[in-house]
């Protein structure tokens, strides 16, 4: 195992494309009209860290890095140092935090936490920073990580695990972005990556050991490359979600389509993306964040439930449940491989706020999809379940 230290004090070198089977897909890329000024100008607009952050990062940086001469550091080391910094001082705990600002004293948390402390701590050097998120990870469900603006590039940085990633296997390298690090992997070309992940030791200490490799609990390298989806925040980004089921007998029920409180509804469908996640089969893994139609989000979610083992030429009914604010939920339904029943589709008033998306239909192959979509100007609207069955 190779082992490269970072000293304190001392200057040294060291340290999307999406495509979907079916019948719609999204792509992303850079635009080659655009300078990067303009791009990074445009991620900060739509997510700024908050003054307080920075206020409260400041003070950890006095209390407990006094020691370190940051000037004497390059943005690249600051990066990596901090990162190290925060993946040793905070704990992967239940959070009970008041508000995010307390996690500079006591940083019991998860992944989100861990990032709000390290974008804090950058910005308060410098560094401009934004979060990262990865959707729909086996065995881990959504992850968010920190990408900082480095030589005039993103270098993504999970504080969570410590951990960070170079565009070939060497530590002095440039660190990789999150949406390279994911096509990278997906690819199987883990040969161009080198994998480097701290130690865990004192936050204080001013030497922190960096190994090329990644043992952690829950996470493996590759799961980064298996996320369904990897993007910043940004209400531009297509970010796609799938639900896939299959027709067990006459039937298939995901979620929950019986209650009728935001509670148990929101509950179960939590439960039951759990269950994909947890279990042997990777083909199934939904994200908890399929539920979010339309919901103030910083991105642009499109929802694709992919159903199988229908028979060819007979007729099933679909029941959808939602939750939403007021009125009606504002949404498009579109079917792919199946023939609707034209006249037939209405929503059933459950409550106030419940609402049931109802229609039969005649499936033309042995699997059919549905694409969700919110219509701009939308109520804020949740999914909790479907049912599919045969209607006699």
């Amino acid at each position: 195992m190779k082992k490269v230290w970072y000293v304190s004090g001392v200057t040294v070198c060291l340290i999307l494309v999406f495509i979907f089977a079916g019948s719609w897909s999204w792509s992303w890329s850079w635009s080659a009209d655009v300078g990067l000024e303009d791009l990074f100008s445009k991620t900060q607009e739509l997510d700024v860290y908050p003054q307080s952050g920075k206020l409260a990062a400041n003070q950890f940086i006095r209390e407990k890095l006094n020691a370190v001469n940051f000037q004497n550091y390059s943005d690249k080391e600051k990066a990596l140092y901090l990162n190290a910094v925060v993946f040793n001082f905070c704990e992967n705990k239940q959070p009970h935090i008041q508000n995010l600002d307390s996690l500079f004293v006591n940083c019991n948390t998860a992944c989100g936490g861990y990032s709000y402390v390290l974008r804090g701590l950058l910005e308060s050097e410098g560094i401009k920073t934004r979060y990262i998120n990865f959707y729909n990870i086996p065995n881990q469900g959504n992850h968010t990580g920190v990408e900082a603006w480095i030589n005039d590039r993103w270098a993504f940085l999970d504080p969570t695990f410590g951990a960070f990633f170079t565009e070939n296997r060497h530590f002095e390298s440039r660190i990789v972005d999150a949406q390279e690090l994911n096509w990278l992997l997906a690819q199987g070309k883990t040969e161009d990556i080198g994998v480097w992940s701290v130690e865990k030791g004192k936050y204080k200490s001013e030497n922190f050991i960096y190994n090329d490799s990644f043992e952690r609990p829950y996470m493996y390298v590759e799961n980064y490359g298996m996320a369904e989806n990897v993007s910043e925040l940004n209400p531009d980004n297509k970010v796609m979600f799938s639900l896939n089921v299959s027709l067990k007998g006459d039937h298939v029920i995901f979620g929950d389509v019986q209650s009728k409180d935001f509670q148990s509804l929101d509950q179960n469908f939590l439960s039951s993306t759990n269950k994909t996640l947890l279990d042997d089969n990777l083909s199934n893994n939904t994200s908890y964040l399929f539920s979010r139609i339309s919901d103030n989000l910083n991105y642009s979610p499109v929802h694709s439930i992919n159903i199988g083992n229908v028979n060819r030429g007979k007729k099933y009914k679909v029941k959808m449940r939602f939750y939403v604010d007021h009125g009606r939920p504002d949404i498009s339904v579109i079917g792919d491989g199946l023939t609707m029943v034209i006249g037939e589709k209405y929503i059933d008033d459950i409550s106030h706020n419940v609402k049931d998306i109802v229609f039969p239909f005649v499936s033309k192959k042995n699997d059919v999809k549905f694409l969700i979509s919110s219509n701009e100007g939308g109520n804020n609207t949740r999914f909790f379940g479907i049912i599919v069955e045969e209607d006699m």
